[in-house]
């Protein structure tokens, strides 16, 4: 990992543009950008653009000195801007093919979303917005999953925790969860007796369940008890139904209809079944609920057809990602992946760009 001492961050080469709303400064230097961008926990925008391209320049002066776009760049975003002749590695390892081209990323690097040509304000905003959400909900799944993976210690269930703390290791997002779950990991393999794994007198380890509010070393007798119990799928239930409510809070209604209908239909003997009904009768009964829940689903349609359409053009495919962004216009033409789709299409069938080196 790159850290940038903040004392040090005077010395970058940098940039600035754009008034009002603070100086916008860009990171001429890729590794110093990657660094900056772990060390605030911040997503990595990165323009790669070329001093005699006339559409760089009309990025830079009319739709970055947007104050939308300044907003969004100042508060969320640790901002590169990469001459693509003279950093050939990069523009290499990201397959830069023309310029403006514009790599949205995650601190560890992993690209989120890649955008060709000029940009409006408005279209680059969704995208802004849309390539953070993602980031975000991708860094909230992993969340979940080292701490279900918790859940699974306390039940004793080693082979479940770990199942889950590899799932959180394959993602490379949230390089400060997959650190915490490849510490807990390591412990599990290297611990006589994992399935107390939790009460161990280990510092760094309690600092981990510190932070995330878990108790590890609970009252005297405790974890003892607990030993006696096997996991059960009463427990299992639990989750799910504490899972389902934290969605219901969080108003992800798509989501918590599915879990509490799996949970409604389980036979184990407990509240968990009966709760799950009634919450699940609630919403299905109230049309604002149904609503939420309708455009939930239809927005991750239409986020997974935008993956598809960048999919298709990665693969040279340029029709059937205009295939894909048209689709998106007729399922949700007034939202942000219809903005996207629509200006996409638009610059696909006939936005100029400029080659590399040419």
């Amino acid at each position: 990992m790159f850290r940038i001492i903040p004392v040090l961050l005077t010395l970058f080469l940098q940039v600035g543009l754009g008034h009002g709303q603070g100086e916008l400064r860009f990171i001429e230097d890729y590794k110093l950008a990657r660094g900056e961008s772990l060390e605030m926990h911040k997503p990595l925008f990165i323009l790669i653009s070329s001093p005699d391209c006339q559409w760089c320049q009309k990025l830079k002066k009319e739709t970055f000195a947007d104050p939308a776009i300044l907003e969004r760049f100042n508060k969320h975003w640790i901002i590169s801007d990469i001459s693509a002749l003279a950093n050939r590695a990069v523009t290499e390892s990201l397959k830069i093919r023309s310029v403006p081209t514009m790599v949205f990323a995650s601190p560890e690097g992993k690209v989120i979303l890649s955008v060709e040509g000029f940009q409006n304000s408005q279209a680059l905003a969704a995208q802004l917005d849309r390539a953070r959400f993602q980031w975000e909900n991708e860094s909230d799944a992993l969340l979940v999953l080292f701490q279900e993976a918790i859940g699974k210690l306390r039940q004793k269930d080693t082979v479940g925790a770990e199942i889950l703390l590899a799932r959180v290791l394959e993602n490379p997002n949230d390089s400060a969860i997959r650190q915490e779950a490849s510490y807990l990991a390591d412990l599990l393999r290297r611990n006589t007796d994992p399935a107390s794994i939790l009460t161990i007198p280990d510092a760094t380890l309690q600092d981990i369940l510190a932070k995330h509010k878990i108790q590890g070393s609970e009252a005297p007798g405790a974890l003892m008890s607990r030993a006696t119990t096997k996991p059960s799928i009463s427990a299992n239930l639990a989750d799910i139904l504490r899972s389902a409510k934290e969605d219901l809070s969080r108003k992800q209604i798509a989501n918590a209809l599915e879990k509490l209908d799996w949970v409604s239909q389980q036979q184990a003997q407990g509240n968990e079944s009966v709760e799950a009904k009634k919450l699940l009768k609630d919403l299905q009964t109230s049309p604002e609920s149904l609503r939420f829940a309708a455009e939930q689903l239809q927005d991750k349609w239409a986020q997974t057809l935008l993956l598809l359409a960048e999919t298709n053009l990665a693969a040279g495919e340029p029709q059937q990602a205009i295939n894909a962004f048209e689709q998106i216009l007729r399922i949700s033409p007034n939202s942000r992946p219809g903005e996207i789709a629509e200006s996409r299409i638009a610059q696909l069938k006939g936005q100029p760009l400029k080659p590399i080196g040419k």
